[in-house]
């Protein structure tokens, strides 16, 4: 329950909140990944949801109830792994859904397009509307006060998606802020080798605050 405001890579001492300091030998970051928030007006309404935490998903699961027992729709913006997944839950509680999806397919950036295609026929088989190349402009709200939620989706084109709630599944970033506090070689994530090593030789990271650095020089 406290957090790291700082590492002296001089010293070798993480620095805590709440005073603690801790020497070491050597130094692994495992500081995982954020939720990417959608960069356009209203992306703080309430009603606007992301999944990463336990927490996260409670929360969704009462904005659902809340979609059926006021028979509103879910709008789900991102067509990937965590996206569709809200989608099909919600299906199975009744909720009608729409997935916005910015490219022209489902999971583009990690599976072909024969899987995209198998994908999207099962989703539209069980109900779900999907829309590709959708450029969203805007989340709307109504109500005012403790009361004012989002109430839609607005696109681009000037179209709009009613939405009892929206489920943003955009993506991550990595949570390398310490790391670049610190001065370690970051570039979409601490950058490692394939030892997991970073640009100091005591420390090392790994997972989801990452950015590997291959042979030819290219991240992944």
């Amino acid at each position: 329950n406290t957090a790291v405001t700082r590492i002296d890579r001089v010293a070798q001492v993480v620095h805590c909140a709440d005073g603690r300091q801790f020497p070491y030998g050597g130094l692994a970051l495992a500081t995982g990944a954020r939720l990417r928030t959608l960069p356009v007006p209203g992306a703080g309404l309430p009603g606007v949801l992301g999944l990463r935490t336990l927490e996260d998903a409670q929360h969704i699961a009462a904005a659902l109830d809340g979609c059926v027992a006021a028979a509103k729709p879910l709008v789900v913006i991102g067509g990937g792994f965590i996206g569709l997944e809200v989608a099909a839950a919600a299906r199975k509680r009744g909720v009608a859904v729409t997935v916005l999806e910015g490219l022209d397919r489902l999971m583009s950036r990690v599976v072909a397009p024969i899987v995209s295609s198998a994908a999207a026929q099962l989703h539209r088989s069980h109900g779900v509307e999907l829309v590709f190349n959708a450029r969203v402009a805007e989340l709307v709200g109504a109500g005012a006060g403790e009361n004012r939620t989002v109430r839609a989706v607005r696109m681009a084109d000037g179209r709009e998606y009613p939405a009892g709630c929206v489920v943003v599944g955009i993506g991550v970033d990595p949570e390398d802020a310490l790391a670049l506090a610190t001065g370690l070689e970051c570039d979409r994530g601490v950058i490692v080798d394939d030892c997991a090593r970073s640009s100091d030789p005591r420390i090392v990271a790994a997972g989801d605050c990452c950015a590997r650095r291959q042979a030819d020089g290219t991240l992944l």
